[in-house]
């Protein structure tokens, strides 16, 4: 998953991006719904090679998940 810098402010993705860093590591995942784009062949520039990723261009109903995921 890869999280579109471009979006529109009003995409939810600056608050899905949000939500992610304060709970990156939680028992209790954040949920939402997203739309975005399946790239077969995103060029990766760290490691110089393509690869497929989903790239989120918006997303709404953000929240925590009510239930405490196992580790």
């Amino acid at each position: 998953m890869l999280i579109d810098d471009e979006a529109r402010p009003d995409s939810g993705v600056s608050v899905l991006g949000q939500e992610l860093e304060k709970y990156n590591l939680s028992a209790r995942p954040v949920t939402a719904t997203l739309t975005g784009v399946y790239e077969r062949a995103y060029f990766n520039e760290i490691k110089h090679r393509n690869r497929p990723v989903f790239r989120v261009v918006a997303a709404k109903d953000i929240k925590r998940s009510p239930k405490t995921e196992f580790r």
